[in-house]
């Protein structure tokens, strides 16, 4: 048996640009690994098994208190990004969620009719992972009275007026047809 052995002579200009490319690719790869160990170190933690998982946890959701009259219904909606689904709770620590989103786009919760000032707290939950519960306040506001309108017919020798008695000037007033508007001291005029 005979064995042949054979050179090929490789040009200088031609290693030395594989060579370029290989110390090019290996320092590539180990900053690559170390920003990917820097992140892992963080995202990844022990499960109760002992096997790693990706750690979700998800930002705080973005949300502000709102204000209703007594009696009424409030609309929570959050103005963040949703990483998971909304759980809403009627407390800042424990307790079943009051309501719980049906996915990331189920931003908005409902409350029922209310008659005091309540806290609502609400997380985003990204499976085994949630956010901080972060507090929503629905201030509740004493609704207007009705308004009493006293009038006084015209006459021969006069026009007649109507008045809002009970005239509050924080509150708005609606007409219809809406050329009437109420003035200083609940006049109304443009009747």
């Amino acid at each position: 048996m005979q064995i042949a052995f054979t050179t090929k002579t490789i040009k200088p200009d031609l290693m030395k640009n594989h060579f370029k490319f290989l110390i090019i690719t290996i320092v590539f790869l180990i900053s690559f690994f170390n920003s990917f160990e820097a992140i892992a170190f963080e995202k990844f933690k022990e499960n109760k098994s002992g096997k790693l998982c990706i750690n979700l946890n998800p930002g705080n959701p973005s949300i502000s208190g709102v204000t209703i009259c007594s009696g009424s219904t409030a609309n929570l909606t959050v103005s963040s990004t949703v990483e998971g689904v909304l759980r809403w709770y009627a407390s800042e620590t424990g307790g079943d969620p009051l309501y719980t989103g049906s996915d990331a786009n189920d931003v908005t919760y409902v409350t029922g009719n209310l008659t005091s000032t309540t806290s609502f707290w609400v997380e985003d939950f990204n499976d085994p992972d949630a956010s901080s519960r972060v507090e929503v306040v629905v201030t509740v506001t004493a609704a207007p009275n009705a308004p009493t309108v006293d009038t006084t017919g015209a006459t021969c020798s006069g026009v007649g007026t109507a008045t809002i008695s009970n005239y509050n000037s924080e509150n708005s007033y609606t007409f219809a047809p809406t050329s009437p508007t109420a003035g200083a001291g609940g006049l109304i005029s443009g009747m």
